[in-house]
Formats: structure tokens, sequence, C-alpha cells
């Protein structure tokens, strides 16, 4: 019913030939979704008033006017989200593994200052978006005037070498869940917090023993004789002592034996397998310990994932986390040459009188 004035920005109506009298106006319908709305209005160009009803004269052959101006501003909230880490990771680490991702259900994702945007990349938030909090030792990033809405929060995490990690969340302190994408709702001006924790570890690390028996010996033999300890030095009470690997990974303040029945033997190949997954990291000497069997020379040498073959029966190496370290051990044994033989002849003489 209204001319709209495009240069003006303005919607004009002129109602004509109207009884002489007192009139009220009132504004009904004025509200946009997702808006917020200043209704004011003034009479024949006074004071401005706030409200959508206006009471107006209307005299003889004059001309009332009323104007009502309507100022909209978009309802937003507040999203803020927080990552905890836990375990085995640096800093440097984190910040370079860790993004996310905030999508709407428009299919537009939100971006560190709180608009939406028609591109992932545009929208990818790192842990140097974040504000790090080194005394609460968490990282906290917030987007104000968001729009409002349903969202999917969304944390990915590259793979870090030998690390194995649990993402868990909670939204608006809920009781935590486990999973790396989170369902939040960002309401008229209230903070919707998600909380990230991720909790680090090492992968077990791996050392595989090998041996291989060259020679004529029997598998009862080489069985019988063959026996190996795997020692590690580690800090206790400020001390440097003495632990030993034992078959199932874990360490022992008493020395422990491994002997071939502690491997397997694959038969085709004649070569013994043990392998050890263990989750106590570092350096490690793995020893050769009885190896001599009656009537029989030994050459031991070792190699360490496949290096050169090197003389000796102690091994110097390192289990690291999520790889396999081989130490392989070959002993090759020889029949000793038999002793030469020569004569013995004795010879008595005897003097005197006797």
């Amino acid at each position: 019913d209204f001319i709209f004035d495009e240069e003006a920005g303005k919607y004009t109506l002129i109602i004509s030939n109207v009884v002489v009298g007192e009139y009220t106006i009132t504004e009904t319908d004025k509200d946009a979704e997702g808006n917020d709305v200043t209704v004011t209005y003034s009479i024949n160009g006074g004071d401005s008033q706030t409200g959508d009803t206006a009471a107006a004269e209307v005299t003889n052959g004059e001309i009332t006017k009323v104007d009502f101006e309507n100022d909209y501003t978009k309802q937003t909230g507040t999203l803020e989200l927080t990552k905890t880490i836990k375990g085995d990771i640096t800093k440097e680490e984190a910040e370079g593994a860790l993004t996310f991702i905030v999508q709407a259900e428009n299919g537009k994702y939100l971006d560190k200052n709180g608009d939406l945007v028609e591109n992932e990349k545009d929208a990818v938030l790192t842990l140097k978006d974040f504000t790090y909090d080194e005394e609460a030792d968490k990282y906290t990033l917030t987007i104000e005037k968001a729009d409002l809405g349903n969202y999917t929060v969304t944390e990915t995490t590259k793979d870090l070498d030998g690390k194995e990690y649990t993402v868990k969340y909670s939204v608006n302190g809920e009781a935590q869940e486990e999973g790396s994408e989170a369902a939040a709702t960002i309401e008229k001006d209230e903070t919707t917090t998600v909380e990230f924790e991720d909790d680090f570890t090492n992968k077990p690390g791996i050392l595989e023993l090998t041996k291989t028996i060259l020679g004529d010996i029997t598998e009862e033999e080489a069985e019988g004789a063959l026996t190996f300890v795997v020692t590690t030095k580690v800090t206790e009470g400020g001390n440097e002592v003495t632990k030993y690997l034992k078959a199932d990974g874990t360490l022992s303040d008493t020395e422990v034996t491994l002997t071939l029945k502690d491997f397997d033997h694959e038969e085709e190949t004649d070569k013994y397998t043990l392998t050890i997954t263990t989750s106590e990291l570092g350096s490690y000497t793995v020893t050769e310990t009885t190896k001599d069997i009656d009537g029989k020379d030994v050459t031991v040498e070792y190699s360490i994932n496949g290096s050169d073959r090197t003389e000796g029966t102690e091994a110097e190496t390192a289990i690291e986390a999520g790889k396999t370290t081989e130490v392989a051990f070959e002993d090759d044994y020889t029949d000793k040459p038999e002793p030469k033989k020569g004569n013995l002849e004795l010879v008595k003489t005897i003097k005197g009188d006797i």
C-alpha cells in the first residue's frame, strides 16, 4: 500500500479525506526472524519517541505526519571453544597437529571472526588462533557475534609419529563423551561452551629378536645352550638402576633370562624369533649370555635393523614408540679340530746304593 522512495529509502502512504479527530496508529508486524528491532516514531517532525503506538490528531485542512523508524540488529550469541591436552606431547606438536571446523546447519562455516563463509578452508581454526593459559594449561577461542542456530564442531587430529590419542568433549559443562564431533546450539545473548580434551600416549615399541644357527648342531642342543638378557637403565630416586626386559614387555628388578624356548621356531628358514611389545621405551643392551656347546667352536655376529653384521655377543639398540627394532643374531658352529698327537718316551736312570 506504501510507495517506496528508493533514493530516500523510505516508504510513504498518504490517506486522504480522513475525518477530523484523535487517532492511534500502531505498527503490528515488525519482527524479523533472527533480529532484534527498536521502533521509534515522531509526529509532525517532533521529538522521536520509542514505541510502536503513536497518538495523533487529524485537524481540518492540515496534513498530520507520523514517521515510524525500525532499527534492526542481528541476534547473536557467543561460541567458546576450549582445548585441554594431556599426555606425551609437546606444545609445538599439538599446535601443528590439531585443527577445528565449525559448520552451521545451512552448510556454511563459522570463522574465528564470527562470520559465516562458504569455503571451508577460510574457516579452519588452529591452536594458534586460541589463547593459551599456561597456568590452567588450556587453550581458549571465543567467537563473538555468531549467528544463532545449530552447529557441528569437529576436531581433526593429524597422525603424530609414535602417538596414540583419545578425544573427549563436553558441551556447556555436561558429562564428557568420547568423540571428535560435538553438536552445539548458539542462542541469543548466551555463551555456548564446547570443551575438547585430548589424551596422548606413546605407542608401544617392538623389539624383535631373531636367532639363526649355522653348523652341525641339533635343535635340542641349541635350545639348551643359548640364552639372552635384555637390559636398560632407568632413574629411580635420583639413582640409575638396571632393569631387565621380560618376554611380556614389562621390566623386572631381577635378572631375566630368555631362552630359545621363549622364541618361535620357523622350521623352513630354521630361524628363531621372539617379538616383545613394550611401553618401556628407551635404550637397551641385548646380550647373548650362553652359547658354548661341548666340542664346538662358535662365531657370533649380530645385525641391528638390517645393518652390516658385527662380531660380538652384545648389541646396543633402542626401542622407539610405534617402531619395530630388529636385533638379529647368527651363531656359526664348527667342530673343534682334532688335537695333534705325538709320542711321549719316559726314561728313568737310577744310580747309587739301592
